[in-house]
């Protein structure tokens, strides 16, 4: 005989029993579904006699665990039952998981029965690494968001995640040295996002496609100032790209009409090398009256604008982001001022180069102005 738990109309988290045989029904709301576990002792082991299914709303089933350091394959929920119905609907797995030199972990060769699901999510916990070579972490066709946690160095081996199709959102973490991180982001609208940790350091390359892609790179804690070196690529959409400013980062932008904040937290110079590319590109750049935060490649003068924070004219500690092309003006200034001088190719803040440019440009008011940031 079936036992019947049954949602209603508002967001309901539905968990199986011990009781086997279970069939879970959301009904409407945005639901989460827990599978049950039986603790045999030598062993978790999931009861898949159970039936989930999801109804009108954004429901998500939760509790897969791949412990492949443990004897764990990714047939353990072949048996798995969940219907998502209508709605986005997602499937939630956890997996433990050695650096292994010359190992694909192959995220759309997880075996399950379930229906009408739009999404696909992964926590994915990196331990010891096993020999040198290339690790793989590749992801399925659909949108997949995949959060890995490096815990332990990575050693002689390199490490790849590559994402495919659909709208993916990729956070990589580590507290363990990375000598050799790539990240390929497939055709859809993805996002990518770095955090490193404590006294480490990583070497990361980031090539992304033709979708409106959004790259963060958060490096502030690693050691500094050699600590961190990052290598990205932009495609042809129109891309968001978030620099931190402790370390120097090499960017180029693609075509597209991007949106590239360069932001700054260093008292030495870390500058950024980017190349805009085609496109209207605007570049959000953050007051620095110490350090050059970015060095440009081929800036239009015509299609391209410099975007200083409005909060800045509005802080309690206000700062002018006005620029004068005025140099009798900006050396006379009672405060930090901001000043081309197209004759020097240079963007300065108070006495400091802000901005170098590496070509003959001949900027105008049209090239500066103001706006609230999203980052």
């Amino acid at each position: 005989m079936r036992t019947y738990i049954l949602g209603n109309q508002f967001e309901n988290a539905l968990e199986a029993t011990l009781t086997i045989r279970e069939s879970l029904y959301g009904r409407d709301g945005d639901d989460t579904f827990s599978i049950y576990h039986h603790d045999e002792g030598a062993g978790v082991y999931a009861d898949l006699s159970d039936r989930f299914f999801g109804g009108a709303g954004n429901d998500t089933i939760s509790s897969l665990n791949f412990d492949l350091t443990a004897g764990s394959t990714l047939r353990d929920y072949s048996q798995l039952s969940f219907h998502g119905g209508a709605g986005y609907d997602t499937v939630s797995s956890q997996i433990d998981v050695q650096i292994t030199g010359g190992f694909t972990l192959d995220l759309s060769q997880i075996e399950t029965s379930v229906r009408s699901v739009e999404h696909w999510d992964y926590g994915i916990d990196l331990g010891t690494s096993t020999g040198d070579g290339e690790f793989v972490i590749r992801a399925g066709r659909q949108d997949d968001t995949l959060d890995i946690r490096q815990w332990e160095a990575a050693g002689d081996a390199s490490i790849k995640v590559k994402t495919l199709a659909g709208n993916d959102h990729v956070k990589y973490s580590t507290v363990e040295d990375v000598s050799d991180l790539r990240v390929n982001t497939g055709g859809g609208n993805d996002y990518f996002e770095f955090n490193g940790f404590w006294n480490i350091t990583a070497d990361l390359r980031v090539s992304t496609g033709r979708g409106k892609d959004t790259v963060v790179i958060n490096g502030t804690t690693i050691a500094y100032p050699d600590g961190l070196t990052a290598d990205i690529r932009t495609g042809a959409g129109a891309d968001t790209i978030v620099l931190e400013g402790m370390h120097s980062e090499s960017l180029n932008s693609g075509a597209g009409n991007d949106d590239i904040y360069i932001l700054t937290g260093s008292f030495r110079n870390a500058a950024d090398t980017i190349t805009t590319g085609a496109g209207k590109d605007e570049l959000f750049i953050e007051l620095d009256a110490y350090s050059t935060v970015a060095v440009l490649d081929d800036f239009s003068a015509e299609n391209d604008v410099f975007v200083f924070d409005a909060g800045e004219a509005r802080g309690t500690i206000s700062r002018n982001t006005d620029v004068t092309f005025d140099r009798t003006e900006w050396q006379n200034a009672s405060e930090d001022r901001l000043y081309m001088s197209n004759a020097e190719n240079k963007l300065y803040y108070g006495d400091n180069v802000l901005v170098d440019f590496t070509t003959d440009v001949t900027l105008s008011a049209a090239n500066f102005t103001t706006g609230d940031w999203e980052y």
